[in-house]
């Protein structure tokens, strides 16, 4: 990531403690998620629904996290999705899974935690 340039931009008016960060790699999400996809692939049970959605909405979070960084290293400033944007996506993703696993029971028990 450093050889291509993409790395963490600090504002100007952040703490000086925080210039430290300036360069460092940006986008490190993306091992994190592939190496969770991975291995829930490999040794997960896809046919268990809470797992899927887990997964899912694991994704989810990651995509908005690369768009956001994706903004970030496009426009070379440290501003990225707005706080507001972010917890709204994170609201929607984590609203749709909950109605999907809410409306998808089959058995009145799987409701007893919600």
């Amino acid at each position: 990531m450093q050889e291509i340039d993409v790395g963490q931009v600090v504002r100007e008016e952040g703490p000086a403690s925080h210039w430290s960060k300036r360069g460092t790699p940006t986008m490190g999400g993306a091992l994190i998620l592939s190496s969770i996809f991975i291995s829930t692939v490999l040794w997960g049970d896809l046919q268990n629904r809470y797992l899927l959605v887990a997964l899912g909405v694991t994704t989810l979070f990651g995509l908005l996290g690369w768009v956001d960084d994706l903004m970030k290293i496009r426009m070379k400033s440290s501003a990225g999705l707005s706080g507001l944007s972010k917890i709204f996506w994170q609201s929607i993703i984590a609203l749709s899974a909950a109605c999907f696993l809410f409306y998808s029971s089959t058995n009145p028990h799987e409701l007893s935690l919600i």
